[in-house]
């Protein structure tokens, strides 16, 4: 019957914007599915191209997929949407993710802004505009932001996440640390990265290593024991673990490298791995971490910190 298909159809995409938001190991391909399932019975619903749109994005930002490969299909799937429905924030919003990614900042725009002047309160606009604040260091902005995007999805991990992430790299930590807890409750195996780094800078090695030892294998995981090893006075691991960390393809690869080298005081090498940030093949490299990262400190005082710095992040997100 046509009602029970339209459950289904309902049903997928819930669980498709479920796993997108979790976003555990297979996720992203489970919300594909779940997306490509839906379309299948109705290919006229716009929430699952702009929910499909979003997956091609992420499997580009988590190193999945190829860039070149995966970028037409966020276009269309987001085109697509609009086709079908032309006020879907969210699918301007990813169609503005390409038209960024391909170098087109003025189109990019004028759909965010068409996207914040349809749905002031969605989460993934928000979200876009938390990481703008944070971009040009506004700190306090970026967590009111954040905070609102995981008031809007309480159930998203990554608002979550970012949302810690966010106070860690504004110097609250025990805030960061409080923040986590709540993402432990939407996820008990998320690795613990706001406990380790604030272990890592108290070189509290030890306890950190019996943290970060259990974690499955990952960048975030090769990150924190290459920090850790060198504490410890293991040069062999760590360098294993750094080495494993340079042969990562994920989007924010350089700067992990980069603040192990100034960790482990490799001025020069950690330089080159920021200026490699900035080329154009790492479009998406998180700036704020390089202005704001605690494990970068050792850099300022080098008359190459000052010139990145006067390279202003470029402005993504839309002004209020």
């Amino acid at each position: 019957p046509a009602a029970v298909t339209r459950v289904a159809m309902s049903e997928s995409v819930v669980r498709a914007k479920y796993f997108a938001q979790r976003r555990a190991q297979g996720d992203l391909e489970r919300a594909r599915h779940e997306y490509q399932r839906a379309l299948s019975v109705d290919a006229k619903r716009a929430e699952a191209w702009a929910g499909l749109a979003g997956v091609h994005w992420l499997e580009i930002s988590d190193g999945l997929r190829p860039r070149d490969a995966n970028l037409p299909k966020v276009r269309d799937a987001a085109q697509r949407a609009l086709a079908i429905d032309p006020d879907l924030a969210e699918a301007h919003l990813r169609l503005a993710q390409y038209l960024d990614a391909v170098g087109e900042p003025a189109a990019a725009l004028a759909h965010k802004a068409k996207a914040l002047e349809l749905d002031p309160d969605n989460a993934l606009l928000l979200g876009f505009l938390a990481a703008c604040a944070a971009e040009a260091g506004r700190w306090d902005e970026a967590i009111v932001l954040q905070r609102r995007a995981s008031a809007a999805e309480p159930l998203s991990l990554i608002a979550a996440l970012n949302l810690a992430h966010f106070l860690f790299l504004a110097g609250r930590t025990d805030d960061a640390k409080a923040q986590f807890a709540k993402v432990r409750e939407l996820d008990p195996t998320q690795p613990d990265e706001i406990g380790a780094f604030a272990q890592i800078l108290e070189s509290r090695y030890e306890p950190a290593l019996g943290l970060v030892e259990a974690w499955p294998d990952s960048d975030a995981r090769n990150h924190a024991l290459a920090m850790i090893y060198h504490g410890l006075g293991r040069s062999k691991e760590a360098e294993e673990h750094l080495d494993r960390l340079k042969a990562a393809k994920t989007w924010d690869n350089n700067i992990r490298v980069a603040e192990v080298c100034a960790f482990i005081g490799r001025t020069d090498e950690a330089f080159r791995w920021l200026e490699r940030s900035d080329s154009g093949s790492r479009d998406d490299a998180p700036r704020r971490l390089l202005f704001a990262s605690p494990f970068l400190s050792s850099l300022h005082r080098d008359a190459r910190w000052s010139r990145l710095a006067e390279v202003a992040p470029r402005e993504r997100g839309v002004t209020r």
